[in-house]
């Protein structure tokens, strides 16, 4: 038997999201900054419509966006100091900036309820591989909480040794 009833037990529920057309920027830096590795997508109604994870925007094409908006903010540095031509920089650092998260996103994100099992939880983990986080919702599809390999791994170990 589980030590928790469910995942609704053991789920982080203070979670931070994004929504479709937030900048993909926004997240990335959001991933950076808190160290997690994937953001829950919500409509304005807190339904699940996607999700983020830095597996996304490793194979989605935006880390080749990303290294060159690095390669363009270099050379704009460059040229400013030589006083050349800086709109074709400005225009593709328009264009990047204005790359929204729902063309990154999973926008078929898999999902647990929040009274699914522990045990649910784990066997979700071991056949979903590149699966982290899973966002956990209620019956209505809204997001309750989010739970990740960290969390189960923390709640053995705890368990176990704490």
């Amino acid at each position: 038997m589980d030590i928790f009833s469910s995942v609704k037990d053991i789920m982080i529920k203070k979670v931070l999201t994004v929504t479709p057309d937030a900048p993909l920027i926004e997240a990335i830096n959001y991933l950076l900054e808190k160290d997690i590795s994937g953001l829950p997508v919500l409509d304005k109604d807190r339904r699940v419509v996607g999700i983020i994870t830095e597996y996304d925007i490793a194979t989605k094409g935006s880390l080749a966006d990303l290294a060159t908006y690095v390669r363009l903010i270099q050379e704009y540095r460059a040229h400013n100091k030589q006083g050349q031509e800086e709109k074709s920089i400005f225009e593709s650092i328009k264009r990047i900036s204005a790359t929204a998260v729902r063309t990154v996103m999973n926008s078929d994100p898999l999902v647990l309820k929040q009274d699914a099992s522990v045990n649910e939880a784990v066997q979700t983990f071991i056949e979903h591989h590149r699966v982290n986080p899973i966002p956990i919702v209620d019956d209505g599809g809204r997001l309750v909480g989010i739970l990740s390999r960290h969390d189960l791994i923390k709640l053995f170990y705890t368990s176990r040794y704490g």
